[in-house]
C-alpha cells in the first residue's frame, strides 16, 4: 500500500515546480504540527479503505490544496485587499520624452505622481578624425602605437602599416581593433561621399564625472614612429563634448551623467528627448495584463480542486464532502462574484469574463471587482489550509471507535499511520 502511494506521488508530483511558499520558518512548521495534533485530539479512530484509488485521491487532494495555498499566499503578500491582484505599472504622459518603469517595493501604498521636465539629454563623447583620401596613404611602413585613456585605465593600441595598405585599410584595421577590445568605446569609419573618410569614436558612457571634462583621451606615445599617426588620422579631435542630463523633478533642478536613473526609489526612468519647457507626468496605473494573469491562475487552481471533487460524487459520503464544502464557499460568494465578472456555474466552476473586467477598468471600478474576488480568495485560502492539514477527512473510511469524551488526550502520530507521506511538502 505504501509503495504504491509513493510511486504515484513520485510519478505525478515530484517533477513539478517548487514554490517559495513550500518552504517555511520554524514557527510556521510548529503551527502546522499543532494544527495536526489539534485535529487528531478530537478525531475518532478510522480505518482507511485499502485500495489504490483512495490513496491516489488523498494525494491529489493534498496537492490540489497545496497549489491553492501557494497561489493565494502569493496574492496575499501585500496588505491591501486587491494589492495581490492589481499589480501596477508606471505610466508616462509622453513616452517620447520619458519612459518609466515601477521599481518600488510598496505598491500598495499611495504613490504620488511626479512631474519631470527635461532640458537636455546626457550625451557621449564623440571624436571624429580627419577626412583623408581613402586610396592614398602618407604613413610610412612600420609599427605605430597610441594610448587610449578611458576612466581610470589606459590602454595601448598597436598596429602595423604595410606596403599595400591605404588610408581606408588602416582606418578599418583600427576600428576593428578598438571594437574588439571592449573598453567602453565604439569606432566606425565615416565616409563623406567624395572618396574621403574619417574614424569616428564614441564613448558608451554619457555625461561628465569628477569634473574631468572628457570621458576618454587619445594620445601618441614614445613608442610611435617619427610620423605621428594620432595627428595624421585625427584620433584626438573631439567633435562632441560629453554633457550631463539636465531636468527638473517637481520643479527642483537635477543633473545626471546618465539618461537612465531612479526617482524617489520608485521609478526607473529613461530620458528619450527634451520636453521644450513642458512637464511630463509619471504615475501608476493597474497593469491589466498582470491582473488577468493573476486572476486566471487563482481560478484555474480552484477549478482543478472542483474537478477533483466531482470525480468522487456517488462514491461515498466522505468523498462527496469535499465537493459540498467547496460549493458551500461559492454559494456564499456567488452573487458578488457574478457581478464582478467571475461567473459561478451550476457545477461550481468559475469562469473569468474578461469583457466585464475590461469594462470595469475603463469605468474605474476594477478595484471594487477585485475586492469581491479577494474576499473569496481569503475564505478559499483558509479552506485549503484546513484540507492540507487533514486530507483524510475526504476519503472513504470506516469508523472504528469514538474518542473518550471524558478523558481525551493528544495522539500526535496518528496521522502518520495513514497520511504521513502527504505532509512532506512542509519538510
Amino acid at each position: 500500500m505504501v509503495n504504491s502511494a509513493y510511486s504515484y506521488y513520485l510519478s505525478n508530483y515530484v517533477g513539478r515546480e517548487v514554490s517559495k511558499y513550500d518552504t517555511h520558518k520554524k514557527s510556521e512548521l510548529r503551527q502546522v504540527y499543532n494544527n495536526i495534533v489539534k485535529v487528531n485530539k478530537n478525531s475518532s479512530l478510522y480505518k482507511i479503505a485499502d485500495n489504490d484509488d483512495v490513496q491516489k485521491y488523498a494525494i491529489d487532494i493534498k496537492e490540489a490544496a497545496r497549489a491553492i495555498t501557494n497561489i493565494t499566499s502569493e496574492l496575499s503578500e501585500n496588505d491591501g485587499t486587491d494589492a495581490g491582484f492589481a499589480k501596477k505599472k508606471a505610466t508616462s504622459s509622453d513616452n517620447s520624452v520619458i519612459s518609466a518603469r515601477f521599481v518600488g517595493k510598496n505598491e500598495e501604498n499611495q504613490i504620488e505622481e511626479i512631474s519631470v521636465g527635461v532640458e537636455q539629454l546626457a550625451t557621449p563623447q564623440i571624436n571624429k578624425g580627419n577626412y583623408i583620401e581613402e586610396n592614398e596613404i602618407l604613413l610610412a611602413d612600420g609599427t605605430y602605437s597610441f594610448d587610449f585613456k578611458i576612466g581610470e585605465y589606459t590602454y595601448e593600441f598597436q598596429f602595423n602599416v604595410n606596403t599595400d595598405d591605404t588610408n581606408r585599410t588602416i582606418q578599418d584595421k583600427l576600428t576593428r581593433l578598438i571594437n574588439r577590445s571592449s573598453i567602453g568605446a565604439k569606432a566606425e569609419v565615416d565616409s563623406d561621399g567624395t572618396g574621403k573618410s574619417a574614424i569616428k569614436i564614441s564613448s558608451e558612457a554619457t555625461g561628465v564625472l569628477n569634473f574631468e571634462g572628457s570621458i576618454f583621451k587619445i594620445t601618441s606615445n614614445e613608442k610611435s614612429n617619427s610620423s605621428d599617426a594620432v595627428a595624421y588620422l585625427g584620433l584626438n579631435k573631439i567633435e562632441q563634448e560629453p554633457q550631463n542630463a539636465k531636468f527638473t523633478v517637481n520643479g527642483l533642478e537635477k543633473t545626471s551623467s546618465s539618461n537612465t536613473f531612479t526617482i524617489a526609489k520608485q521609478y526607473m526612468v529613461n530620458l528619450n528627448g527634451v520636453s521644450g519647457g513642458e512637464e511630463v507626468t509619471i504615475g501608476l496605473k493597474p497593469d491589466f495584463d498582470a491582473v488577468i494573469d493573476n486572476v486566471t491562475e487563482l481560478v484555474d487552481k480552484y477549478n482543478a480542486l472542483v474537478d477533483l471533487a466531482q470525480e468522487q460524487i456517488g462514491e461515498s459520503y466522505e468523498s462527496e464532502k469535499l465537493y459540498r464544502d467547496i460549493r458551500g464557499i461559492t454559494n456564499v460568494y456567488k452573487n458578488s462574484l457574478d457581478s464582478a465578472g467571475f461567473m459561478v456555474g451550476d457545477d461550481g466552476r468559475i469562469s473569468v469574463q474578461e469583457s466585464l473586467l475590461i469594462q470595469a477598468a475603463n469605468e474605474g471600478t476594477l478595484t471594487d471587482n477585485l475586492d469581491k474576488l479577494s474576499s473569496f480568495k481569503k475564505t478559499l485560502m483558509n479552506k485549503a489550509a484546513s484540507i492540507s492539514v487533514n486530507p483524510m477527512e475526504y476519503v472513504d473510511k470506516k469508523l472504528i471507535s469514538y474518542k473518550n469524551p471524558i478523558r481525551n488526550f493528544n495522539s500526535p502520530y496518528m496521522t502518520s499511520v495513514y497520511s504521513g507521506l502527504m505532509f512532506n511538502g512542509y519538510v
